[in-house]
């Protein structure tokens, strides 16, 4: 397997290489995350996320933002936001990312987030959770319950810092 200088091992990366068309070392995660933002301001990315995580809870087909493609299209965005989060991570761990002053304070929750779970971690919690909300199960089939909040909240807290990041750039 090969390693990313970024410190990960690029497989992690899939999304952003497939999105970017580039290796993780050469991808600039603010931009990344910027990019998102230019779709979705905050309250329409944590809308979208509310209605994602309903869908998922749900015991049977409940998704009713569009066609099944909107679902899995927010879930791969989601995913290149953790991913790009996740390189801002691992370039500050590594020293490697210089940081303003200005992001710095939104890096605890990005520190934070990482270290209640690795990126593969956190990559299939969200599969499971988007494979739930396409299907006649709920995720508390695939988790236990005690998960459920405090994924939401994380990923909440992710994309607030994100959102934030974004405008302090």
């Amino acid at each position: 397997m090969s390693k990313s200088a970024a410190g990960g091992i690029s497989h992690h990366f899939y999304r952003l290489m497939f999105t970017e068309k580039i290796s993780p070392d050469k991808i600039n995660p603010l931009e990344t995350i910027q990019n998102l933002y230019r779709f979705y301001d905050l309250t329409g990315i944590k809308k979208m996320f509310r209605k994602f995580c309903e869908a998922a809870i749900a015991e049977k087909y409940s998704w009713n933002e569009g066609a099944p493609g909107n679902l899995l299209y927010f879930y791969e965005q989601l995913e290149g936001l953790i991913e790009a989060c996740y390189l801002i991570y691992i370039k500050r761990k590594n020293n490697k990312g210089e940081v303003k002053k200005n992001q710095a304070l939104f890096l605890p929750v990005i520190t934070e987030f990482f270290e209640q779970q690795s990126l593969p971690e956190w990559k299939l919690s969200i599969h499971l959770w988007m494979e739930a909300a396409l299907s006649n199960f709920s995720v508390a089939e695939s988790i236990e319950v005690k998960e459920i909040l405090p994924y939401y909240q994380n990923i909440e807290k992710l994309l607030e810092a994100a959102y934030l990041l974004t405008l302090k750039t």
